[in-house]
């Protein structure tokens, strides 16, 4: 079973603060269910979101190539 995360160790772990983690869990961004009047996460769920943000870097597209060329 997953470890059930506070509002304020999500906020923590994604170093934003706890008005902004509140406002991604209730707009529904992070998966997360209230006990009481208290939001948790499961850890496994606040990772998936993350992976879902993932950058990674493309190749040049092919106009970025030709600016460089033409300098």
């Amino acid at each position: 079973m997953d470890k059930l995360l506070t509002l304020k160790e999500v906020a923590s772990a994604l170093r934003v603060t706890t008005v902004g983690a509140r406002r991604w869990l209730k707009d529904g961004m992070i998966p997360s269910f209230k006990v009481g009047k208290d939001w948790r996460v499961k850890e496994g769920d606040l990772v998936a979101f993350l992976e879902g943000r993932r950058w990674t870097p493309t190749a040049a597209t092919d106009t970025d190539q030709s600016k460089e060329t033409a300098q």
